[in-house]
């Protein structure tokens, strides 16, 4: 049988959540008005209700535990004021799909047979959340953008927030308390007066958007803040069709290879060491690929072949 499939567009919104793997990490939380949600791994309701349950997902950090927020770094939870416990945040997503589907209809459960094909094909769904505004009702025409969680300090107090840059140039800094909307010309600036940061350099209170108050302190990595402002004007490119850093850097990479003089070593190392030190492994298709970009750069090594 010849096989075929189709994707389809659903619509949701996210909410911050903890994933105890290990550690404590920080993630948005996709609801969406199907009544799945991404939790690193996609479940209906009821899978969302047994991840709670067990601890995966959770809306509470233990004091002194540490909190890994992607592309941000890591920090040290000293004292923190909670809002949700495992029911009232079970709650509150449950709340949300109503309120993207007030009739709920078609939500929409895993099967036992669509579990039992997942198990036997190890597939581990977790789709690709994709920021977007309505630019005009006609036509329902959308802006699309991409983002990342940073600190951001607005009327006096500390927030994290989801940063988004969208196609046409918009900024929305946006958590449950404020939603700040700028413009890419205006980031520079904000970025360099301390309005976004990445470091906690002494005990500070942080709001996490719906979930309440933490003091926190730097881990064991943090995210140099101008590497920050290049992933802004990057996302921005990347969303124009532009070539991104990582399209420059690949292709003076393999201009390289083909031909290796130190002008062109030089082409590499510049394009190389202008994107954000935590993303240049993204450079690379493989792991093997990115250490000859490190051969390459910074030793005498010779290529084998």
């Amino acid at each position: 049988m010849h096989k075929i499939r189709r994707e389809k567009i659903i619509e949701g919104t996210t909410i911050p959540g903890f994933i105890r793997n290990g550690q404590y990490f920080y993630i948005n939380v996709d609801i969406y008005e199907d009544g799945m949600v991404n939790c690193w791994e996609l479940a209906d309701l009821k899978g969302v209700r047994e991840k709670i349950d067990l601890e995966w997902l959770t809306p509470q950090v233990p004091d002194g535990e540490s909190i890994s927020v992607f592309g941000l770094g890591d920090y040290r939870t000293i004292g923190g004021s909670w809002k949700h416990d495992a029911q009232s945040y079970y709650d509150y997503i449950t709340e949300l799909v109503q309120q993207l589907n007030p009739g709920m209809h078609n939500i929409y459960e895993v099967s036992f047979a669509e579990k039992m094909k997942k198990e036997k094909y190890k597939i581990v769904e977790s789709p690709y959340a994709q920021d977007f505004f309505v630019e005009s009702e006609v036509g329902y025409k959308v802006v699309t953008g991409e983002g990342f969680f940073i600190f951001m300090k607005y009327e006096g107090i500390d927030y994290l927030v989801y940063l988004t840059v969208y196609k046409d140039g918009t900024i929305e800094c946006q958590n449950a308390v404020f939603q700040k909307i700028l413009k890419l010309e205006e980031l520079e600036e904000l970025f360099s007066n301390g309005t976004f940061f990445t470091e906690l350099k002494e005990p500070t209170k942080i709001t996490l958007d719906h979930l309440g108050d933490v003091v926190m302190v730097n881990g064991s990595y943090i995210i140099d803040i101008e590497d920050k402002y290049k992933q802004v004007l990057d996302i921005y490119q990347k969303l124009n069709k532009h070539p991104s850093l990582y399209d420059i850097c690949r292709n003076r990479y393999y201009d390289y290879l083909e031909n290796p003089t130190v002008e062109n070593k030089e082409y590499l190392r510049k394009a190389y060491e202008v994107i954000p030190e935590n993303e240049r492994p993204r450079v690379a298709k493989t792991q093997a690929q990115h250490e000859d970009y490190i051969r390459i750069l910074y030793t005498d090594q010779k290529r084998e072949v």
